[in-house]
């Protein structure tokens, strides 16, 4: 999986896929109130689905991602403290950027991922992040095989550049296929103050590993930082089921 850390430019033939399921007469519990009205229409997520299995990309926050996924809560990690793995009893996640481990941001008013974005591209404007202060390529392990897994994920860009950085998300299974042969990817564009986005699939073929890197492009406004929170994810089979369509 190292070799992953060389690359930078996404795959062509990408296809474009329709965001999350917002009309669910079933779902009773919303979390996050879905203000469409206070957000400005951003670029649609390109997806690449490499094994032609059923692969879809949500791209906004619904309520039935936020009811059958299960949260990481980071809140309670001591502000500016390094993290290079989280483990809540039922999934672990192992970080590795190489030399360095992300950093927990608390919430803040006065740094760039304190205007992280709206609903419903994210959950909340003021999230706790995990930070990452290197253009490093980020592999996550997971001790668990995931259906469904989503981050939301900003970069820090100089002040005088509104130009986004597109980021990507592999998505492999060490058991299946070849280190270098995802399921599939996603990419996004993403921009600071206020541009956050959603990384978040569902995958008929269980996968293992997440890896997130940036396309290389547009160095020039992007400072070497960027973060991600509101970590989701579901490992049963049953419950992807479920959330499938």
């Amino acid at each position: 999986m190292k070799n992953l850390k060389t690359k930078s430019c996404f795959l062509l033939g990408l296809i474009v896929l329709m965001g999350c399921e917002k009309n669910d007469d079933n779902i009773v519990e919303q979390q996050v109130q879905l203000v469409t009205a206070a957000a400005e229409p951003l670029p649609q997520v390109r997806v690449f689905n490499t094994m032609g299995k059923y692969f879809v990309a949500l791209d906004t926050i619904c309520a039935p991602y936020l009811k059958y996924t299960t949260k990481y809560d980071i809140s309670k990690l001591p502000n500016q403290t390094f993290v290079d793995s989280l483990d809540d009893g039922k999934l672990k996640l192992i970080f590795d950027l190489g030399d360095s481990a992300p950093r927990k941001f608390d919430p803040t008013t006065t740094e760039w991922w304190g205007n992280w974005n709206v609903s419903p591209y994210v959950e909340t404007n003021d999230p706790h992040v995990l930070r990452m202060a290197d253009w490093s390529t980020v592999i996550i392990t997971l001790s668990k095989k995931c259906y469904i897994f989503g981050f939301e994920l900003s970069a820090r860009l100089n002040l005088n550049n509104n130009n986004p950085v597109e980021f990507g998300a592999g998505y492999f299974d060490s058991d299946r296929l070849p280190d270098d042969t995802p399921i599939g990817r996603v990419g996004q564009k993403v921009e600071s103050p206020g541009g956050a986005r959603l990384f978040a699939i569902k995958s008929e073929v269980p996968f293992n590993t997440v890896v997130i890197y940036w396309d290389g492009a547009g160095s020039a406004q992007f400072t070497r930082d960027y973060a991600i929170a509101n970590i989701r994810y579901v490992t049963s089979k049953k419950i992807f089921d479920q959330h499938r369509n």
